[in-house]
């Protein structure tokens, strides 16, 4: 995290949602913890590790065209609710 918020605050031009940062990142951790230990149950240690990074591989795929239209502004491209004027 603390490589990546200087470059999400700078997108997004706001350091008072440092915060929420770390907070969606826990967030997102414990929203899938309890699938993939569900899932962990049925397959073993090694299928689901692969198949994790299939899935990031596959995100990665998806939004690697809207990286490379403009760099300058990650929110418009990732269709992003803007952040209301403060």
């Amino acid at each position: 995290m603390g490589t990546a918020i200087p470059m999400i605050t700078d997108d997004f031009h706001s350091i008072n949602d440092v915060g929420w940062y770390a907070s969606s990142y826990l967030l997102t951790l414990c929203a899938f913890q309890l699938i993939y230990g569900r899932l962990y149950t049925f397959y073993t240690g090694k299928w689901l590790l692969l198949g994790t990074i299939l899935l990031f591989e596959i995100g990665v795929c998806f939004q690697y065209p809207f990286l490379l239209s403009n760099t300058d502004d990650m929110a418009s491209q990732l269709y992003a609710v803007p952040l209301p004027t403060r």
